[in-house]
């Protein structure tokens, strides 16, 4: 009878120890490591009026070209929104475009639906949602 304690005694602290050291860490704030380069805060200092004359082209630029995929978009200030296709003028649509905050619609007739992205501005270049856009230099 004692054996068969002990058995059980020694088994029991055997699992215990083997599933506590299968635990997960206790880690501090300190070790945790963020990456926040992926982060992108809109500027609350930015209105609708500075966002949308950030999407329009400037002096030596036309549209916003990205590298992700060979579709380029060209926002003007009436509204209209010029998708141009990967072999350029051969294949063009005119769709529309709104902002409202932070959110553009997009009107993508190439894709016969409206589409809604998340708008961010860093630095000199242009983010929906998580896709980078660069401005097109003549």
């Amino acid at each position: 009878m004692k054996f068969i304690i002990r058995l059980t005694s020694f088994t029991f602290v055997f699992f215990t120890v083997s599933c506590t050291s299968n635990s997960p860490k206790q880690v501090s704030t300190e070790d945790v490591k963020m990456d926040t380069s992926i982060i992108v805060k809109l500027d609350p200092k930015l209105n609708e009026d500075e966002l949308k004359l950030f999407l329009y082209s400037i002096e030596g630029t036309y549209g916003w070209e990205t590298k992700s995929n060979n579709i380029t978009f060209d926002f003007f200030t009436d509204g209209r929104l010029h998708i141009q296709g990967p072999d350029g003028e051969a294949t063009m649509w005119q769709g529309s475009w709104k902002l409202k905050q932070d959110q553009l619609t997009l009107d993508r007739v190439d894709l016969n639906r409206l589409v809604t992205y998340k708008m961010a501005i860093l630095g000199d270049t242009l983010l929906l949602d998580t896709t980078v856009y660069t401005r097109i230099r003549l």
